[in-house]
């Protein structure tokens, strides 16, 4: 498509890397933010995403034929904004947050539950987070679920000149707020959530711009929390720390401990590498350059098979 009219394309493959059917195309047209939300108990797929006038849809498609299934939206009204609408499935159901920017209010969090024919189970609910003042604005938010199907909301709050990393954790049911925890100040971006199911641990990534030696950089820094109470389990961590830019930390966890891939600038500017740093259950950190050179990749995306990592 065009950067006015852009559409959303999916394809299947074997573990040979080979097509298992034609590609989809999903409907709708100026197509954002699209977010795997996984699969239900009969294989069926779902993503949510901004689509035809800023409106939050949620589609269906499988690897057997008919492969599109549905393409349905969640909200109706183009005057509304939803930001980054991200979401898990637990059992039946899925719950999709999003921040929703309208007209003369500030950004709040908002929670839908959906059944897994895309139909409302439950209507748009804003999400009351306790101590939040009236001036404060939600900028973005991101969305994750333990074993057990609690929900976890890592997000960015304007508070006056800031723009702070919380944490808090939600009652699945009622969408009550059981636990919030400030993570960070003045942050760039939030970017990874991984619940860790073993150790009840939230593991948190975000970017933190700041001024090395004269010059501007974005770094990365980790910590993990308690799930049953939110209070942090390790300090703040720094991931990277240079003279050029590092983003889009993605968190992989596996029996042999932690990965952190990321993004980040050759020396002399002279491109992008992705970076994994593991750190070992056993202690130790190791950090590798993933990319070979003269590559300059701006993006990457992984995924966790078996005891490897794509």
């Amino acid at each position: 498509g065009t950067a006015l009219f852009t559409k959303l394309y999916g394809q299947f493959y074997d573990q040979n890397n080979q097509p298992t059917g034609p590609t989809i195309v999903l409907p709708q047209e100026g197509i954002a933010s699209p977010n795997y939300a996984g699969s239900d108990a009969q294989g069926n797929h779902y993503l949510v995403y901004i689509s035809d006038q800023r409106r939050i849809t949620l589609a269906q498609v499988r690897d057997d034929p008919p492969r599109m299934i549905y393409s349905r939206q969640v909200t109706t009204s183009s005057a509304i904004l939803y930001l980054r609408p991200t979401a898990a499935i637990h059992s039946d159901k899925i719950y999709l947050t999003a921040t929703k920017a309208q007209a003369g209010t500030n950004n709040k969090l908002v929670l839908f539950v959906l059944n897994l024919d895309g139909s409302i189970a439950r209507s748009e609910q804003q999400i009351v987070i306790p101590g939040q003042g009236s001036a404060d604005s939600i900028t973005d938010a991101i969305l994750a679920k333990d074993q057990t199907g609690s929900l976890y909301v890592f997000y960015r709050m304007q508070v006056s000149s800031n723009s702070n990393a919380y944490i808090l954790k939600l009652d699945r049911a009622s969408g009550a707020v059981q636990w919030n925890t400030l993570v960070d100040t003045a942050i760039a971006s939030i970017d990874a959530l991984l619940i860790d199911d073993t150790q009840n641990k939230v593991f948190l990534a975000w970017t933190v711009t700041e001024r090395i030696n004269n010059q501007d950089t974005t770094n990365i820094f980790l910590r993990h929390a308690d799930t049953q109470t939110g209070q942090p389990t390790t300090p703040r961590v720094r991931i990277t720390n240079s003279e050029w830019y590092h983003a889009r930390p993605d968190l992989m966890l596996s029996d042999e401990g932690l990965d952190i891939f990321y993004e980040g600038g050759r020396s002399g500017n002279a491109g992008y590498d992705i970076y994994d740093n593991h750190l070992s259950s056993s202690g130790p950190i190791t950090r590798a350059v993933i990319t070979g050179a003269g590559d300059s990749p701006l993006e990457h995306a992984v995924t966790k098979q078996g005891s490897k990592i794509h």
